[in-house]
């Protein structure tokens, strides 16, 4: 038995990286899984076959039983790395979904408010011109549009009651036009109005009075955005 332990620590001595560096100057070093490698090869050799055994151990230990410890450290770390990535994965699979649903809502949420939307403008008696108050929305539509061009804006012009029922129609196409020219000056293209007048035949209330032919003198602008063609290929 002493024997054995005394060709471990000599084969030990004479072979390890290291041991005897001025004859071994400029080779490469071993690697970890070689090192263990020829140290079992050691062991097992010098158990087997006494000094002779313990020489070829450390050979076949260095190259066979180091090769196969590198090749099995190398294939759990792969595995580990798979595992890791399948796991990142999943949670980035997760991630894009949550946001696709967070983004399916909002679209449901902002057609409903922006698909169809009527947005009224009210005009004075007799006049076509825009009121001051109605020029800031009137430029985020035409904002809105300039972001969107395959979005699309319809104008329906109206008057009250009063006055020749030819001249009122008159009236109706110059307030569409006077909206549709304000919307092409801040760079709103022509193909995106649509705008059609109908003088006083459509008022809101079946009766007359002062408060029903205010309501009556209008153009009412009609937003239409297609969300759905947008983000059908997000």
């Amino acid at each position: 038995m002493k024997l054995t332990h005394l060709v471990i620590a000599t084969a030990l001595t004479t072979t390890l990286p290291g041991a005897n560096a001025a004859s071994h100057q400029g080779s490469e070093q071993t690697s970890k899984e070689e090192n263990r490698g020829l140290i079992a090869g050691l062991v097992v050799g010098a158990s087997v076959g006494g000094p002779f055994g313990a020489g070829v151990g450390a050979i076949v230990g260095g190259g066979l039983i180091g090769k196969a410890l590198a090749t099995n450290r190398i294939k759990n770390e792969l595995q580990t790395s798979v595992a890791r990535l399948a796991t990142e994965r999943e949670e980035l699979e997760q991630t894009v979904a949550m946001l696709n649903g967070d983004l399916d809502r909002m679209v449901q949420r902002h057609s409903a408010s922006w698909q169809h939307r009527a947005i009224p403008l009210q005009f004075r008696t007799g006049s076509a011109h825009i009121e001051a108050h109605y020029e800031g929305q009137l430029t985020k539509i035409a904002g809105v549009l300039n972001r969107n061009p395959d979005a699309t804006i319809s104008l329906s012009g109206f008057t009250d009651r009063r006055g020749d029922e030819d001249a009122n129609q008159r009236l109706s196409e110059e307030r569409v036009a006077a909206v549709k020219q304000y919307l092409m000056a801040r760079g709103v293209t022509r193909g995106q109005i649509l705008g059609r007048a109908y003088g006083e035949k459509q008022p809101l209330r079946p009766d007359e009075s002062l408060e029903s032919n205010f309501f009556d003198r209008r153009v009412v602008l009609e937003l239409t955005l297609d969300h759905a063609s947008k983000l059908a290929t997000r």
